[in-house]
């Protein structure tokens, strides 16, 4: 969105007549009167005959008006690959060519590319790399990042966040497609505060079980019967798997897991005195029995499974063939050592952030997810509020602690530029279970990302979701915000007891937890009810009351300065403060609310984008002309110029128009 002009674009891939990808395309959307419209689809990118598109994305500056384009390029179908790069102007013409921004050398695949804006119109683009292992589909994979400072006509060095382990080759329980998709996400802080620029990266990473050694013994055989989980063949991992197939045919096989096992089945390796290989054309489907009885898929996979048991079971996984040929199939098997102490990721996928300030220098990635080992989770994605508090999102399935099976959303947020984390929020409000019935045959109807967008205090999460029985799409809206009125500048009597009432609301829309505490910087604060300090849990618009006790006097000082300082503890590193000034009048009589002077407070919530409270005071009634003015002189706006009364004023701002 153009947040300025408050236009929309929408961009995908479109076809070619012929049911094959044609290209890349984009729509603008608007409000004309009380109605929205799209204006026409426009074309922005042709696929060369017997090129071939996929993994499109956009975004929009609101500064330049310039919309982006990226994808990956499969020239002459799939033999080589490319990210390319496209800039348009607000009515989707192109300024330039397309631009091939990736540099392939010394890697053998490319996908998932995302473009991020920063406040003064740099591009990023991330996408993620594959090594070359001619032996090996499951390879180690990095991310690597570009930076544009002239609005995307040229970008800088290539940048590589760090080669690590991805399980790619193994979905969550709704992925069927015979791969699974390790998208990273990206996202700029443009907001007022003290990491303006920021730029984060996310993705998800695996611990080191592309190490683990493949025993070459045979230890199972196929045996038919076995085509329910009933008469499924029974496996003790270390050693090969070799079965036979027929025409639809699907064999089962069983395993008993310790608690924190993580059971390996793959058939990608090729050892030079091997000539095994594989021969079938369904997804391996790994299944764990839920105690109440439901038989839960908790993974699809081809050409791996990786499988960290939540608890000690006996579980299942199916062979499976659609087709009508004949053959033999052979897996290699393992248990995969855990992680070593201190690795980064500690199980089949964890949840990794870094940042940096120029694109150029990167902090050391850190992991956000706080579920156990034993399960799974992708799909990050980042987000930066107007306050500047950074916001990762993804898939996680921690809530089934029996089986693993059942997704939900959950949440880490950083208020100190990535630097710490906190406890994972849940966003997510029912579970979903995956199965082949939901998912149908070989749809990938789990999807290839989430996505997450700030507005505000407000964050959107867009996500796929089961719990009617078939796979939908899902918005959350979740707002991060509290407010705090009652406490103002004020004279106050020397020697009396002075009591000021502040009201602590929760002005999001879910419950959350709060710290606090009341400070003064004379020493005249005496007490407070219910403390000076607390910590509370408030529901959605609750407000809790606490009222403190002042005893002015001149031994320290003729004012003081109040604080409220309050706090998330799932937010670290960020601490939000109201604060007064209280001054001692002559008399022992207190005078107010109001201080008889001319007030001008600073904007709040400060730093802001969009609305933000501008408080003036006034001692007597007065023509108040109130104006705002842009960075380079420019008057944007008049928001007062009228006769005020005597006392405290509000104006509301609610950003340029």
């Amino acid at each position: 969105m153009n947040r300025k002009t408050r236009e929309f674009y929408i961009g995908a891939l479109h076809g070619s007549g012929g049911g094959a990808v044609g290209g890349v395309a984009g729509v603008r959307g608007h409000f004309s009167g009380g109605a929205f419209v799209f204006d026409r689809l426009t074309s922005v990118a042709n696929s060369p005959v017997n090129d071939f598109f996929d993994k499109p994305w956009m975004a929009v500056d609101s500064l330049s008006g310039n919309v982006y384009f990226s994808w990956t390029g499969f020239p002459n179908g799939s033999a080589t690959w490319e990210i390319d790069f496209l800039r348009c102007d607000a009515n989707l013409n192109p300024l330039g060519p397309v631009q091939k921004v990736s540099d392939t050398t010394g890697v053998c695949g490319g996908q998932f590319s995302q473009i991020a804006i920063g406040p003064s119109g740099e591009v990023y683009v991330i996408w993620q790399v594959f090594a070359c292992d001619p032996n090996r589909f499951d390879v180690p994979v990095a991310n690597v990042v570009r930076r544009s400072n002239d609005f995307g006509a040229t970008f800088g060095p290539q940048v590589n966040l760090g080669w690590h382990p991805v399980n790619f080759d193994d979905g969550g329980p709704g992925f069927l497609r015979f791969f699974a998709s390790t998208v990273p996400s990206i996202a700029v802080d443009c907001s007022r505060g003290p990491n303006r620029g920021r730029v984060y990266a996310a993705w998800d990473e695996s611990f080191d079980y592309l190490s683990a050694p493949l025993p070459l013994n045979t230890i199972c055989v196929d045996t038919e019967p076995n085509n329910t989980p009933e008469t499924a063949t029974h496996l003790t991992p270390g050693g090969k798997l070799r079965g036979a197939k027929s025409g639809n045919d699907f064999d089962w096989y069983s395993v008993d897991l310790q608690k924190g096992e993580t059971f390996y089945l793959t058939d990608v390796i090729d050892f030079p005195t091997q000539v095994d290989s594989a021969s079938y054309d369904a997804p391996l489907q790994f299944y764990a029995k839920d105690p109440s009885g439901p038989m839960r898929l908790v993974s699809n996979g081809t050409p791996s499974i990786i499988y960290t048991a939540p608890r000690t079971a006996t579980y299942y996984f199916v062979v499976g063939s659609t087709s009508s040929s004949t053959g033999t199939y052979v897996f290699y098997t393992a248990l995969v050592p855990p992680a070593a102490p201190g690795s980064r990721a500690r199980d089949i996928r964890d949840q990794i952030v870094t940042w940096s300030d120029d694109g150029l220098s990167w902090s050391p990635p850190q992991r956000v997810n706080d579920s156990s080992p034993s399960f799974d989770g992708q799909y990050p994605s980042l987000a930066v509020d107007a306050q500047g508090r950074v916001y990762c999102a993804w898939m996680d399935f921690r809530d089934d602690t029996l089986t693993g099976a059942a997704s939900s959303q959950y949440v880490a947020i950083s208020g100190d530029g990535g630097a710490h984390w906190g406890r994972n929020l849940e966003m997510g409000d029912a579970p979903s279970y995956w199965s082949t019935a939901v998912c149908q045959s070989n749809g990938n109807n789990q999807g290839d990302y989430e996505h997450m967008a700030a507005d505000g205090n407000r964050v959107v999460l867009g996500f796929t979701d089961s719990r009617f029985g078939d796979p939908d799409v899902f918005v959350d809206v979740s707002v991060f915000a509290a407010g705090v009125t009652g406490l103002h500048d004020a004279f106050v009597a020397q020697n009396v007891d002075t009591s000021v009432t502040i009201h602590f609301s929760n002005d999001g829309n879910f419950a959350r937890e709060f710290g606090w505490r009341i400070e003064d910087g004379a020493g005249w604060l005496t007490g407070a009810t219910p403390g000076l300090t607390g910590s509370s849990t408030l529901a959605a618009a609750e407000t809790l009351l606490v009222t403190a006790t002042l005893h002015p006097t001149r031994t320290t000082s003729d004012s003081s300065i109040v604080r409220f300082i309050h706090s998330d503890p799932t937010i670290p590193g960020r601490e939000d403060t109201t604060a007064a000034v209280m001054r001692i009048h002559g008399s022992t009589t207190a005078v107010g609310p109001w201080p008889a002077l001319w007030l001008f407070a600073p904007a709040a919530p400060n730093p802001n984008y969009g609305n933000a409270t501008l408080t003036f005071g006034l001692p007597r009634a007065a023509r108040v002309r109130l104006e705002v003015f842009a960075a380079n002189g420019a008057r944007v706006r008049t928001l007062s110029d009228a006769i005020a009364e005597a006392g405290p004023h509000e104006l509301e701002w609610d950003g340029p128009r």
